[in-house]
């Protein structure tokens, strides 16, 4: 997390890739400028988001939404840690979280406020008593959710308001995979 937080806020400050020896630890080349880069609009200015190492802003997100849960997790539960064990969790945390604003992504901050909530109930024991008696319903809330998200986009129609967002990409998408696996469905 340090890492990449440490690249990602060089690139943010820089507006393009930082380049030099951080190219040979993964980072590609672009600038701002670069088509079809991820911008942030930040009341009508554009700024670039940081990739770091990611292939997309949003990957890396996803990254941070995952990992600072995690960090948040053994900073909280680890009394017995070092002072420099300490000190660098807290320092993964901070820019952690730093970059997850700069990288400008609405699910990775919703990821990682789902995570952080989680984190929080797991501790309360009432609450993982709770859960503990309903893990069958989180297997069932996914296959409906997976399901959901196949069949509800196969619901819009492509003149409708939303004919041109990525749940109307997400439906073709969907019809071609339908369309393949109906024409050859073993090879």
């Amino acid at each position: 997390v340090i890492y990449s937080a440490i690249l990602a806020g060089g690139q943010f400050v820089l507006q393009r890739s930082v380049g030099g020896w951080w190219w040979s630890l993964g980072e590609r080349t672009f600038y701002a400028s670069t088509p079809g880069i991820a911008l942030g609009d930040f009341y009508g200015s554009l700024f670039l988001r940081p990739y770091a190492t990611f292939a997309h802003p949003n990957v890396f997100a996803g990254f941070l939404a995952a990992g600072l849960p995690l960090v948040f997790a053994h900073l909280w539960k680890r009394k017995e840690r070092g002072r420099l064990t300490g000190i660098i969790l807290k320092t993964a945390l901070t820019l952690g979280v730093i970059c997850l604003v700069l990288v400008y992504s609405r699910s990775g901050g919703i990821v990682f406020l789902t995570g952080m909530v989680l984190l929080g109930l797991c501790e309360i024991n009432k609450v993982r008593e709770f859960w503990a008696d309903r893990k069958n319903w989180f297997f069932w809330i996914f296959v409906f959710l997976f399901i959901g998200s196949a069949v509800v986009p196969l619901g819009l129609s492509p003149g409708g308001r939303l004919g041109q967002g990525s749940l109307f990409e997400r439906r073709e998408q969907i019809l071609a995979a339908l369309s393949f696996i109906r024409d050859k469905p073993i090879f």
